[in-house]
């Protein structure tokens, strides 16, 4: 399989998944709250947005939601409260069982194309939530931060990286911070580019010419 995939963090699936957790985390970040409420999880669409907005055009997006009489918004008001409250009660991983047993997203996403891998996208995050939590007991604030750092890394999709016995194939780059029982680097006979080692003039993205 192929290390060149797309980075899960990054999946639409993921990025919903994500965006629901800054949510529940804190409902006063806009874009998140915005990703969350159009989602497949609450699904609300951008003209009901702009009639939210409409009517409260000051303030944050929550207090534009909460200030609305929408019975659509009053139902998504109150699972917001619940899985908050659920937040602070439950271990990491029981919320996410529970965001997903709520919202359906699992099976929301498994029944669009590509589902199968979606899922699976799905099922890998679990993983890591549960991998992350298994070091003792983490708070969903801690969680978020740690995704923000593998953001910067990168990290590769479940659906590339699951097969069973498979070779993986993936760039230095890519494989930094993995581990493997058996490693084939591939291509040391070609020479390493030595020119910024002998050229007169050296170009540098922050330092400038020297």
């Amino acid at each position: 399989v192929s290390g060149g995939g797309d980075d899960l963090l990054k999946t639409e699936e993921i990025s919903a998944m994500r965006a629901v957790l800054q949510t529940i985390s804190n409902p006063r970040q806009d874009i998140p709250l915005l990703a969350a409420m159009t989602g497949p999880a609450f699904c609300f669409t951008a003209d009901e947005l702009a009639v939210i907005r409409s009517s409260h055009r000051k303030g944050s997006i929550y207090d534009a939601v909460a200030a609305s009489e929408d019975e659509k918004c009053r139902r998504f008001l109150e699972d917001l409260r619940f899985l908050r409250r659920q937040a602070r009660l439950q271990p990491l991983v029981e919320l996410l069982e529970l965001i997903l047993s709520r919202t359906r997203l699992d099976s929301l996403y498994a029944a669009k194309a590509g589902g199968q891998s979606k899922r699976a996208n799905l099922q890998a995050f679990y993983q890591l939530a549960a991998d992350f939590e298994a070091n003792g007991r983490r708070d969903l604030e801690q969680f978020l931060e740690h995704l923000e750092a593998m953001e910067e890394k990168g990290l590769i999709a479940a659906g590339e990286q699951s097969a069973a016995g498979a070779v993986t194939l993936m760039s230095i780059h890519k494989s930094k911070g993995l581990e493997f029982p058996v490693v084939f680097v591939s291509n040391l006979s070609k020479a390493f580019n030595k020119e910024s080692a002998r050229g007169q003039v050296l170009c540098d993205q922050d330092l400038g010419l020297g």
